[in-house]
């Protein structure tokens, strides 16, 4: 979703400020609502390029288009266990929507629509 484009992107905590993993950190509006979390704990610093120029967030992800960076208050090797394998995250992936239709094809709404258009979760702005 995010290398269709994003329309607007919000900070949902301070520069600097500490986070934990999971927290909900990033809302961007694409063509639909996403709202990206903090994968571990730790000082959260923001790109403050990529705010008013989203189009680098797909453009260059991996160059200015990076959106924050977050320094670990565990040491790095540490967190990184904390993750899963290559082959472990594909698992995961088997049993959402996008995988499900990875053309992005229109059709039927499904109940994950159902209930973020009825719902659109916790709102933070």
């Amino acid at each position: 979703v995010l290398a269709g484009g994003i329309n607007d992107l919000d900070w949902l905590v301070s520069d600097g400020q500490p986070v934990s993993s999971g927290d909900t950190v990033i809302f961007c509006i694409t063509g639909k609502i996403l709202y990206i979390d903090a994968p571990l704990a730790g000082d959260i610093h923001f790109n403050h390029s990529s705010k008013p120029n989203v189009s680098l967030i797909a453009k260059d992800p991996y160059g200015q288009g990076w959106m924050f960076k977050i320094r670990p208050k565990e040491p790095v090797a540490q967190e990184l266990r904390k993750f899963s394998s290559a082959e472990d995250y594909i698992q995961s992936l088997k049993s959402t929507e996008g995988f499900k239709n990875p053309d992005g094809l229109k059709g039927g709404i499904s109940e994950i629509c159902k209930a973020v258009y009825s719902g659109i979760r916790e709102q933070k702005l």
